[in-house]
């Protein structure tokens, strides 16, 4: 194609992306995996209603709102799910309420104490880890959905966030995450709080490379944990997979179990992410192992709530957490686990949720099993640098004018067709002329 010709069609692109800046769209699938054939996006959003008038409230909020728990309470970790949820769920009242409600009840260190009352009092002190990351990642979510014009910079935010969990919450020397901002590390870690799919982005976002060494660290002490046969992993343990020494239990007062339980039950949900969004290798054989065992042993329907690493039964109730992780490990997977993933997603949507724990980890599992878990920050960043901006819609022009080679960036595919075309660029443009 002659220079002069290639400019004719990057005029004609743009001319008809200003035309019709309306036609581009959302895929609600990933890049990776596969997805339940069963699914009805009316599941999800059904659920998402039923938690929000449960747990949601005003009272206690401070002028806002807080999700409670089961005692009236609220936990850091509500307050993340509740964020996640509602990003997801396009509920930006509910969004900024919860963030401002956040900021309400920081510790020293600028993250939120992990329990308040009913009252507003903080009656857990300092940050846990778990929701802090969940409130950082959905604010990234809701830049890239609504922008950061309005009275909340949700960038800025994230920024600053990122960077705390990064200082606080982060081990120095070791890479391995701590459980929360004062305490932990090598000595005690939870493994359901590791999120390397968060990590890569929180790496685009902030430019600090350091993230990369945090994944490492996190795929190195999971695979130490896992068991051999099942790939049952802890709740907790400490930097070499084993568990928590007598001393370190002492030291912080508490007990750690080592035990696939209620803790332990969110870290296939964590890992298949980094699958379903990014490929990872490792998460692929992480999620297989554990889908084989259910799979091949107990069966989705005789899940129960509570396990030896070796697989022997301790728990006795059939319910949500345990039910709707599996389930969505068994999206993290190949096309001939398909029949699984259906069976996964029937089972999730019967068995309903009886508790504010319960309901909250079958909502947000709902919300992945339906394609709603959605990376909006990486639709149309071609550069992977945070931002989208006239950079990628130079970019895109060119791939779409073929003066660079057309390939699969899927961090940046909008419509899912697993290339670089019109619709991104469309989508680009609309973001750069605020249109979006």
């Amino acid at each position: 194609m002659n220079k002069g010709l290639k400019k004719m069609k990057i005029r004609g692109i743009i001319l008809f992306c200003l035309l019709f800046y309306t036609t581009s769209s959302f895929a609600e699938n990933y890049s990776f995996g596969i997805m339940p054939t069963n699914r009805k996006s009316d599941d999800a959003i059904t659920s998402y209603s039923e938690w929000k008038n449960r747990f949601v409230t005003s009272e206690g909020a401070g002028g806002y709102q807080r999700v409670k728990n089961d005692s009236g309470e609220t936990v850091s970790e509500g307050i993340g799910y509740g964020m996640l949820l509602a990003v997801f769920s396009d509920d930006k009242l509910l969004f900024n309420n919860l963030w401002n409600y956040y900021k309400l009840h920081l510790d020293p260190n600028g993250l939120m104490n992990w329990k308040i009352d009913s009252f507003g009092n903080t009656t857990g002190q300092n940050a846990a880890t778990d929701a802090d990351q969940d409130v950082a990642f959905a604010l990234i979510m809701a830049h890239y959905r609504w922008n950061s014009k309005g009275d909340i910079n949700y960038l800025s935010a994230a920024k600053d966030m990122i960077n705390k969990i990064y200082l606080y919450e982060i081990e120095a020397g070791t890479y391995v995450l701590k459980p929360g901002d004062v305490w932990g590390g090598s000595d005690v870690t939870n493994l359901s709080y590791f999120s390397p799919a968060y990590y890569r982005i929180f790496q685009g976002v902030t430019g600090n490379t350091e993230w990369s060494k945090v994944i490492s660290k996190n795929y190195e002490i999971l695979i130490k944990s896992a068991n051999a046969s099942t790939g049952l992993v802890p709740d907790w343990c400490d930097v070499n997979g084993n568990k928590v020494s007598d001393a370190n239990i002492s030291k912080y007062g508490q007990t750690f179990s080592y035990q696939y339980g209620y803790d332990a039950v969110r870290t296939p949900w964590r890992i298949a992410l980094d699958y379903l969004w990014f490929g990872e290798q490792k998460a692929n054989d992480f999620s297989k192992k554990i889908v084989n065992f259910v799979k091949n042993t107990i069966g989705i329907g005789n899940v129960k709530d509570g396990y030896l690493l070796d697989g022997t039964k301790t728990g006795q109730w059939h319910n949500s957490p345990f039910i709707s992780t599996f389930a969505v490990a068994a999206m993290a997977v190949d096309s001939s686990y398909q029949s699984f993933c259906d069976e996964g997603y029937t089972e999730s949507v019967n068995t309903s949720g009886d508790n504010y724990y319960n309901m909250s980890i079958r909502t947000l599992m709902l919300f992945v099993q339906n394609g709603k878990f959605y990376l909006y920050y990486l639709l149309g960043d071609i550069d992977y640098n945070g931002e989208t901006d006239l950079a990628d819609v130079i970019s895109a022009l060119r791939i779409c004018s073929e003066i660079y080679p057309s390939a699969l960036i899927y961090k940046a595919d909008v419509d899912g067709d697993g290339r670089i075309s019109l619709s991104e660029a469309i989508y680009i443009i609309q973001i750069v002329a605020g249109l979006r």
